[in-house]
């Protein structure tokens, strides 16, 4: 990230981090539509942010959840748990889809980008990927308009960035499953007035937080992570 950006970033989390309810949630509107910020991992781990969960804000906690890990996809197959995108962060979902995908293939049909980006018009496909992307530094390559796919470049620093994304989706899927297992174990043993040894595992749930500040905008550059 740039200084600019991580400026904002740190201006975002000063906010929520003292704030509450309504005012967290204005705080998300406003970071998932800055144009210079792309790192929203540090801010979703914020407690503040975290307890919108369970609260009428919850939509802004899943809309800044699928800007650190999710796609232009996982938006339009759920946009009712979402908050409805302004043009800006159409936008900057696209791009990061972008950079998913790029990080995933170096080569990258039309027919793909057209699907994943839903963006249906070439021309358009073509200037959004050479204006909002080449040209600002969030993916590099070239438009091969004769074979119809993008040649991406991705540095060592990005594919990190989203193999670790992965790593926190597996980590938080294993998570909840043992948590759903503990929660009809516990039942099962109320019912026949037993009691049970609970096992803390691997302490999946400490790998989940630990890798959840590593959303795919380390792939900027951005500055290290800060434990609290």
């Amino acid at each position: 990230m740039s200084q600019a950006s991580d400026a904002k970033l740190e201006e975002y989390c000063l906010v929520a981090k003292g704030s509450k309810g309504r005012t967290v949630a204005d705080v998300i509107q406003r970071a998932t539509s800055d144009p210079v910020l792309f790192a929203f991992g540090e801010l979703l781990a914020l407690p503040s942010v975290q307890q919108l969960q369970d609260t009428d804000q919850a939509a802004s906690f899943r809309t800044l959840r699928l800007f650190a890990y999710g796609t232009w996809a996982t938006y339009q197959s759920a946009q009712d748990q979402y908050l409805p995108l302004s043009a800006a962060q159409q936008l900057k979902l696209r791009q990061l889809t972008l950079v998913t995908m790029a990080a995933a293939s170096k080569n990258i049909t039309y027919s793909e980008l057209t699907s994943q980006l839903g963006i249906s018009s070439i021309r358009e496909l073509e200037d959004m990927i050479i204006t909002e992307c080449f040209y600002k530094g969030i993916v590099s390559g070239k438009l091969d308009q004769q074979k119809r796919c993008l040649q991406a470049d991705i540095d060592k620093k990005i594919k990190w960035a989203v193999d670790a994304t992965e790593a926190q989706q597996k980590a938080q899927t294993d998570l909840d499953s043992k948590i759903a297992k503990l929660q009809q174990d516990l039942k099962t043993q109320s019912g026949t007035g037993n009691s049970m040894m609970i096992d803390g595992g691997d302490a999946g749930g400490a790998a989940a937080i630990n890798l959840m500040e590593e959303d795919r905008v380390g792939m900027f550059g951005g500055r290290s992570k800060r434990r609290r």
